[in-house]
């Protein structure tokens, strides 16, 4: 999956110039602007003011899925607001991206809003670490090549 996010030509992100494998963090590298932090870190950034960590690192992760399942983009991180109702309700219709072609087994797609949920819907405390995301996606792209 994350070879697969390396590739990604999408209007919504920004490149992908490499990524880490490592066993307690992956690094994701781009070209980034000031406006590209809003939408990308959580709330506990801005309103408690505790600062970036690696929790807040799979909160933009988890924003960077959403945009990819959608086609939009982080709209100051409107898309959470929108797109989590959608997934929890199963509405997946009107979450995906019109452009992509939807394999017959719906279920790896279904996994990874589900992933990008876990990411974006909960608190610093009760988020999925970076390796577990890592351990997911991983799993899923290998049910995906068998």
């Amino acid at each position: 999956m994350l070879k697969w996010l390396s590739l990604a030509h999408h209007p919504n992100i920004v490149q992908v110039l490499g990524f880490s494998e490592a066993q307690e963090r992956i690094i994701l590298m781009g070209l980034w602007e000031r406006r590209g932090l809003e939408g990308y870190v959580d709330d506990e950034y801005w309103v408690e003011r505790r600062g970036v960590s690696k929790e807040c690192d799979v909160f933009g992760f988890g924003v960077v899925l959403l945009e990819l399942l959608s086609g939009r983009g982080s709209e100051n991180g409107l898309i959470v607001n929108w797109a989590l109702p959608l997934i929890k309700e199963m509405k997946f219709g009107e979450l995906l991206d019109p452009r992509l072609v939807i394999p017959s087994d719906i279920k790896p797609i279904v996994r990874l809003a589900k992933v990008a949920s876990a990411c974006v819907g909960n608190s610093r405390r009760n988020r999925p670490s970076i390796v577990q995301v890592a351990s997911i996606l991983n799993n899923l792209e290998m049910d995906l090549c068998f």
